[in-house]
C-alpha cells in the first residue's frame, strides 16, 4: 500500500509541475530537473515519449552555470545567471512544450 501511494503522489507531482511550467509559475529548466527525477521515482523508462526529451534537456542544462542540482536552483542564483538561463529555457520550450503539455494531461 505504501509503494502505491508513494507512486500516487508522485504522478500527481508530475502533473503539478508540468502545469507550472506552462503556466510560468516555475522556472522551466528547474522544472524539467524535477521532472526527470519524478519520472525515475515512477519508473518509468528513460525512452517513454513523454519523458525523453526533458532527459534531453537535462543534458543541456548541466551545461549551465547552476549545473542541475536543483539546491543550486535558488531565486537568487536564477536572477544572477537571467541572461543564459532565458536563452536556454527559449530553447528548452520550443524542444520539449508539446511534452510537459503531455505530462500535465497525463497526470493532471
Amino acid at each position: 500500500m505504501q509503494r502505491q501511494t508513494s507512486t500516487d503522489s508522485a504522478k500527481r507531482r508530475a502533473g503539478e509541475v508540468a502545469s507550472a511550467m506552462l503556466q510560468g509559475s516555475m522556472p522551466y529548466l528547474k522544472g524539467v530537473i524535477e521532472l526527470v527525477s519524478l519520472r525515475e521515482a515512477l519508473g518509468i523508462y528513460e525512452n517513454d515519449p513523454d519523458f525523453f526529451a526533458f532527459t534531453g534537456v537535462l543534458a543541456e542544462i548541466n551545461n549551465l552555470p547552476l549545473g542541475s542540482n536543483p539546491d543550486n536552483w535558488t531565486d537568487e542564483n536564477i536572477a544572477k545567471h537571467r541572461d543564459v538561463i532565458s536563452e536556454s529555457e527559449k530553447w528548452a520550450k520550443a524542444f520539449s512544450s508539446t511534452q510537459c503539455r503531455a505530462i500535465a494531461e497525463r497526470f493532471g
